[in-house]
């Protein structure tokens, strides 16, 4: 008997790769109970930062955040922290001290007392040879926002990403760039599904926001690797290798960083701040990825352009939108409001993850449609009109929520200035 037609006949190569998606379903199902059962945090809504002259330093402060609220500025240095209003103050040397503090504090709300910290802080001139103040800051912790509801719709797109490879795995395992859609797919539902518990304690925790990490980083280069070869252009780093090692060497070097930030041993190799670089990295891989997405669409707009075929024009439309919506707008609504202030308002949040969808639905039709024989029509109709109504929503809405937080800044700005006058 032969096999059916758009079949694959199940390898040890498939077998193998279905056996890690399975792993990997497992610890993100574990993953997503413990981030639903957590426990609450507390925060003082500032990022605190290293600084090898000033010491402990404010480096972002969220408005409306407990720091804000005890008149805490960027820039402040943070000397002592008392968990009971009086001296003595306990000398803080290092940002990663601060959380231990936190955790005290949590301690003592479990029995009924007030999550309250007092700083002693610093205030110095624009130059920070002369300190302007120095005083006791009363701090009112309060609960982390955990975005429970981001966390569970970036699950959906995870599983989107998955369900789309591992179909494709087994209907045309045999495919060029099988395996490189697979992983694809398999890091995509590690970045979108994984996240870590607000306490991070266990073991299984640091695992997990590793192996995110890691994902984070790989794919930004997976993705522009993928976007370079797909769907015809097989040989385009064969006769430039040098392209393959730039393209992998930074996601190398960021994982050696991820490596030596969470190890003690290893960070004593050198005198390197870990709270800085811990920051400074999430801060690039953040950038490199929404580069990775914008890079990606270039090149299949530079594909759809130089396509003579029409099956491949057609092949490239649905996900060269897809990966441009979502990569535009993730680049505009949430990257410059990650880098500049603590928290990114809800309102960008959706605005730039809502989009991310696109990725997965047009990519998976893209792939799917022109490379599967046994395809029910009917399918494939209603995933264009899905694909074609989302894009559609996302676009429109992206616009309605650009403009109104625009008015809602502009607004803002002109009550103050009234209240003021």
């Amino acid at each position: 008997m032969t096999p059916q037609a758009g079949t694959t006949r199940v390898t040890t190569r498939i077998l193998l790769l279905l056996f890690v998606a399975v792993l990997v379903m497992a610890s993100g199902a574990f993953n997503l109970r413990d981030r639903l059962q957590q426990k609450e945090v507390l925060t003082d809504g500032v990022i605190w930062k290293d600084d090898p002259q000033l010491g402990v330093v404010a480096d972002k402060v969220a408005a409306d955040s407990p720091g804000a609220r005890a008149d805490i500025r960027r820039g402040d240095v943070l000397i002592g922290i008392s968990t009971n209003g009086a001296e003595p103050f306990d000398e803080i040397s290092e940002a990663q001290q601060v959380q231990v503090y936190f955790d005290h504090a949590k301690d003592k709300t479990q029995f009924g007392e007030a999550g309250a910290l007092s700083y002693w802080l610093e205030r110095r001139n624009d130059i920070g040879d002369t300190a302007l103040r120095q005083g006791i800051a009363d701090v009112e912790l309060q609960p982390r926002a955990t975005h429970q509801w981001r966390g569970l719709y970036l699950a959906l797109v995870g599983l989107v990403y998955l369900g789309i490879g591992i179909y494709f795995l087994l209907k045309q395992g045999r495919a060029p760039y099988a395996t490189h859609f697979f992983l694809l797919c398999l890091l995509a539902f590690i970045v979108h599904f994984f996240s870590p518990t607000e306490e991070m304690r266990t073991q299984f925790d640091k695992a997990v926001d590793f192996a995110d990490a890691v994902a984070v980083i790989l794919l930004a280069p997976l993705f522009v690797h993928f976007a370079a070869i797909y769907p015809a252009r097989y040989h385009f780093f064969m006769r430039r290798r040098w392209l393959m090692a730039a393209l992998y060497t930074p996601a190398a070097l960021l994982i050696l960083a991820e490596i030596w930030v969470r190890f003690a041993r290893l960070r004593e190799l050198l005198p390197f701040s870990p709270v800085n670089t811990r920051t400074n990295l999430s801060r690039i891989e953040t950038v490199l990825f929404a580069l990775a997405l914008l890079a990606s669409a270039a090149l299949l707009v530079r594909s759809f352009r130089q396509a003579r075929s029409i099956v491949v024009r057609q092949q490239l439309k649905w996900v060269m939108w897809g990966m441009s919506i979502a990569g535009l707008a993730f680049i505009t609504f949430y990257v410059p409001s990650y880098l500049t202030t603590p928290e990114v308002s809800s309102l960008l949040q959706i605005v730039a993850v809502g989009p991310l969808v696109l990725i997965p639905l047009t990519l998976g039709y893209s792939v799917v449609r022109y490379r599967l024989s046994d395809v029910d029509v009917v399918m494939r109709r209603s995933f264009a009109y899905i694909i074609a109504t989302l894009s559609v929503a996302a676009l429109f809405g992206t616009v309605m929520a650009a403009s109104y937080e625009f008015m809602r800044q502009q607004l803002g700005a002109e009550v103050t200035v009234l209240i003021a006058a």
